[in-house]
Formats: C-alpha cells, structure tokens, sequence
C-alpha cells in the first residue's frame, strides 16, 4: 500500500488514534508498573488528553467525511456520544479483563468524559473564533 491509499482511507486519523487509546488502556498492569514513571496524578491527566485528542479527530473525520449526511444531529454531539462510548468501552474492558490486572475506573472514566466535552469545546471555539476572521 502506498502512502496515497493510505490517507485515503476514511477516518484513519481517528481509527488510529482509537488503537493506540485501547493498546495503552489494555496494557497489562505488570508492563506499566516496569515504566517506573511515577507522576502525581498522571493517570487522570493521561485520560482527559486521550479523548480530548479522539473526539477532536473523530469531529474533524465527520465534517470531512459525513457534512453531507447530518441532517438530525449536530456532528458535535455524534463525536461527542461516539467519545463517550469509547470511554465507557475502555474502562469495561478493563474490568472484565482480569488477566490484564487492570481494573475499570470510574474517576478514569469521568475524565475520560471531561476529555471528550473539552474537546468538543476546544472544538467549537476553534470553529467560532474562525467564522470571525481572527
């Protein structure tokens, strides 16, 4: 495949993003503890700027892809609900998973969905402050 197709395929930004999101939240616990990174609340800022990142790339793949075919709903709360979802599919995965020694979390999850709002939000002020002409 060349470079060309590659960037052809729709949502690839996004679907990488989201691989990369579920390989680093299903890491086995005994992988991450031989990191040795110890930052005081790392874990939570980690998650917010995860999803922070996948609902932005998951916007921007839905006005480039879909700006036709929204006729219901706001391409935000699509990308926001589709975040969300996401976030909740990690953390349960994590805790039906046991052999990965991780456990799901609901403090991560809730900055999993400030991630997603904050993004949706850096979004919208990107969109704003651009129909204005600054």
């Amino acid at each position: 495949m060349d470079k060309r197709s590659i960037i052809s395929i729709p949502y690839w930004k996004t679907i990488s993003i989201s691989v990369l999101i579920m390989m680093l939240c299903l890491i086995p616990a005994s992988e991450l503890n031989k990191l040795n990174v110890k930052v005081q609340f790392g874990d939570i800022v980690i998650h917010f700027f995860m999803f922070l990142t996948f609902a932005v790339a998951l916007f921007f793949d839905l006005k480039k892809y879909c700006s036709d075919r929204f006729t219901k709903f706001s391409p935000y709360i699509i990308a926001l609900t589709i975040s969300v979802l996401f976030g909740i599919t990690t953390e349960t995965l994590q805790y039906v998973l046991t052999f990965l020694n991780r456990s799901g979390n609901y403090i991560d999850l809730l900055f999993d969905f400030f991630g997603c709002l904050a993004g949706i939000g850096i979004v919208k002020f990107i969109k704003r402050k651009s129909a204005a002409g600054f």
